[in-house]
């Protein structure tokens, strides 16, 4: 096994692994605030019933939402084999890169955007197999999309990471960043 990075927060790292553990056993998506999405329903902790945020109405998939689905197909081209936290990480990048400034102002552009003539995400400049729409990966990649860009309340699982790398390339760009953790078979940076 090779050797794992963990978040220098100690607590940070607590409160990610109660809230992937508590997903995956409860059913429960992490999600919104203070709020959790259970088979589909919105409630409160205290179990009062709300209505979904308008944020998660606007993000429908539709083939006029062009930055959901640019987020979805990033997240299933680069991590269609990864868990849910693997997936959440990936689109916490794109997310991290629009906030900055520093890239390009939409996350289509994010995604697409070239650094000295090279695809920042390798999917997107690589010949790619056409998307299985009834797959679980994909459906997971739409899911964590929805999420990401209804943020209220996700916690950042990356701390703020811009860059990541899979755990068998050593690429010399690594070595100017901080290296923040790493998420199944990929390595964060910030």
């Amino acid at each position: 096994m090779g050797k794992r990075y963990f978040p220098s927060n100690p607590k940070f790292a607590i409160a990610v692994w109660f809230m992937v553990l508590g997903a995956i056993l409860a059913n429960v998506e992490p999600l919104v605030g203070k709020h959790a999405r259970v088979k589909s329903e919105f409630v409160s902790l205290n179990t009062t019933p709300l209505t979904p945020p308008t944020a998660l109405r606007h993000y429908e998939l539709t083939p006029e939402n062009k930055e959901l689905r640019c987020l979805s197909e990033n997240i299933y081209y680069e991590a269609s084999t990864q868990s849910y936290a693997g997936k959440l990480a990936v689109g916490e990048v794109v997310m991290n890169r629009l906030k900055s400034h520093r890239y390009a102002s939409t996350i289509c552009g994010v995604i697409s955007e070239r650094s000295n003539d090279v695809c920042q995400f390798s999917w997107f400049c690589k010949p790619r197999k056409s998307i299985n729409k009834n797959s679980a990966s994909w459906k997971d990649s739409q899911k964590v999309a929805t999420q990401l860009l209804a943020k209220g309340g996700v916690i950042d699982i990356t701390q703020g990471a811009i860059a990541y790398h899979a755990t068998y390339v050593n690429p010399s760009w690594s070595k100017h960043l901080r290296l923040v953790t790493q998420i199944d078979q990929q390595i964060f940076y910030r």
